[in-house]
């Protein structure tokens, strides 16, 4: 795996050694304790130079461009070694410039001035008994400096070291578990790997492409796979997600069919759920089905049955899936619904950080029992990477419809485009994000019989998830879109065309229950305001689900 891979991990490390170092009173680190006025010219010099290249760091820290914050790294490290070379240097220079050069993957250049810190705070613990906790700091980015040098036994009595200062610290363990991993440790690697992840468990993506490795070398197919694929879904770093998927496509052709257990080509999905929607006499997307708008409200039932396969390979992947759903209203069953939705999707890597693909199938509906729309459609899309926690979806989709019911046939026949971008930004594991984005929908009957249905609709939308106590997620997002009709409505008195603004929100709430069961709670609202009344309307819809995957 790349160094690149790593920086998530070493920037967490770096932070909080510097805390607690920050923290640390002056004396403990063997600071001068004179007043500024008796300051020598050489330490007034090493620490405007000290506090000089602080303030590169620190905006490092938070600059996202990876080549602007390199150069403030830089500039920082050059700060810290006019500062360190002075003949009575400012007592954090050495450490903060061993810091920085770690920072710049100048791991064997970092090593000595982290060693003289060592050196310095076991000195002064020796006298004081002080500088526990700054020490701790220290033996752990030296763990990590050593590590990225591949000075794994060095690293590994280091963190060790750490370890024993400060057991709680999930870095540490991480670490551990990388170092044994290399030193062919699998047994101990786990151990430290499972430990990392109790303490810290956002740290787990990462920590699961080691587990991976780990279990592969010791021939455990199944647990390998299920950690690479972990990785694969959840880690935020494209490098690492890469490698993971590189790794489990080489064990997949190479071994697919040493055990039972082995890497799987298939998934089953069942989901059984209930719901209460405030105004049931909409289609699913909230556009009228026939007659008027009732705000007519119902309890119901729902189940959703599916299943799909999918192969990979080092340049992309094809997958076919189906999936089944019936709803069953307590009342109005004239509006149950039903939907049988194959598709097929397959994507090809041109580099770690773009894929492009296509999808496509069909979506069949029948309302109450008759059929209603069978509509097929093609969908290439393409996302890249613009950053290592950012990334842009685009896509279009074109369909055509072919509604069934006697209300809309054969007026509303037509075809129907939508063309969406949609802008990510990651947070620390993949599925915890911003997103932003716009659409254009336009939906172009064929016959002038249907002329009241065409529009041209533009759309923003923005939302995020996130994680939240007990492994769960959290998301809510809201849209807005001006559906503009470009015909004349026989539902409007002067026969004025259609203008409608659609304001939508979404919250919804993940827990994860077993490897294979989750629950999911959420809302939908839709807020319709339109020029004609009769299209004037509020939906509320709340819903709950169990989710089996296998």
């Amino acid at each position: 795996m790349t160094k690149a891979a790593h920086r998530g991990n070493r920037a967490g490390a770096h932070t909080f050694a510097i805390a607690l170092l920050c923290a640390a009173p002056s004396f403990i680190l063997g600071a001068p304790v004179q007043g500024p006025d008796s300051l020598k010219a050489s330490e007034e010099r090493s620490e405007k130079s000290y506090y000089s290249g602080l303030r590169s760091f620190q905006l490092a820290q938070r600059e996202q461009d990876e080549g602007e914050a390199r150069r403030l790294f830089e500039e920082a490290a050059t700060a810290f070694q006019e500062a360190a070379d002075e003949t009575e240097p400012y007592y954090m220079a050495g450490y903060y410039l061993g810091v920085a050069l770690g920072k710049l993957d100048r791991y064997p250049e970092a090593i000595p001035h982290l060693e003289a810190a060592r050196a310095r705070l076991e000195s002064i613990r020796a006298r004081t008994g002080y500088a526990r906790l700054g020490l701790g700091a220290i033996y752990q980015d030296l763990g990590v400096a050593y590590y990225e040098s591949d000075r794994f036994d060095d690293a590994l009595s280091a963190l060790i070291e750490a370890e024993r200062l400060d057991s709680e610290n999930p870095l540490v363990h991480f670490y551990k578990g990388l170092c044994f991993y290399r030193l062919s440790n699998t047994n101990d690697a786990l151990g430290a790997l499972d430990k990392a992840v109790e303490l810290d468990p956002p740290i787990r993506p990462r920590a699961e492409y080691y587990v991976g490795l780990s279990h592969l070398a010791r021939d455990r197919l199944a647990q390998a796979a299920d950690a690479l694929r972990f990785t694969i879904s959840a880690a935020a770093d494209p490098e690492m997600k890469a490698d993971a998927q590189a790794v489990l496509d080489r064990m997949i052709e190479r071994r697919p069919e040493e055990t039972e257990d082995g890497p799987k080509f298939w998934e089953l999905r069942l989901t059984l759920g209930g719901e209460y929607d405030s105004n049931v006499i909409l289609q699913a997307e909230s556009g009228p089905t026939f007659g008027p708008i009732t705000d007519q409200g119902d309890f119901g039932f729902s189940v959703a049955a599916g299943g799909g396969l999918i192969k990979r390979s080092e340049t992309g992947y094809a997958r076919v899936d189906y999936d089944f759903t019936q709803t069953l209203n307590v009342d109005i069953s004239d509006f149950n619904i039903q939907s049988h939705l194959p598709r097929g999707e397959a994507g090809w890597r041109i580099s770690p950080d773009f894929t492009l693909g296509v999808t496509g199938g069909g979506s069949f509906f029948r309302l109450g029992g008759e059929d209603y729309l069978r509509q097929y459609y093609v969908s290439p899309f393409a996302r890249f990477f613009t950053h290592p926690r950012a990334y842009t979806d685009i896509s279009y989709l074109f369909a055509d419809q072919d509604f069934r019911g006697d209300f809309f046939e054969p007026s509303r026949d037509g075809t129907l485009h939508h063309i969406r971008a949609r802008q990510y930004l990651l947070f620390e594991e993949a599925d915890r994000y911003l997103y932003a984005g716009y659409s254009f929908v336009k939906e172009d009957p064929n016959s002038a019989a249907g002329a009241e249905y065409e529009y041209n609709g533009n759309a923003v939308e923005a939302g995020f998830q996130t994680g939240v106590p007990g492994d769960a997620l959290f998301e809510i997002g809201y849209s807005f879109s001006n559906d503009d009709y470009a015909n004349p409505n026989p539902l409007d008195p002067l026969n004025l065309p259609r203008n409608d603004d659609v304001h939508e929100i979404r919250v919804g709430f993940t827990k994860p229950l077993s490897p294979f069961l989750e629950f999911f709670a959420g809302y939908f609202g839709r807020f319709n305001n339109s020029n004609i009344s009769a299209y004037q309307y509020r939906r509320h819809v709340g819903s709950f689900a169990f989710r089996f995957v296998f």
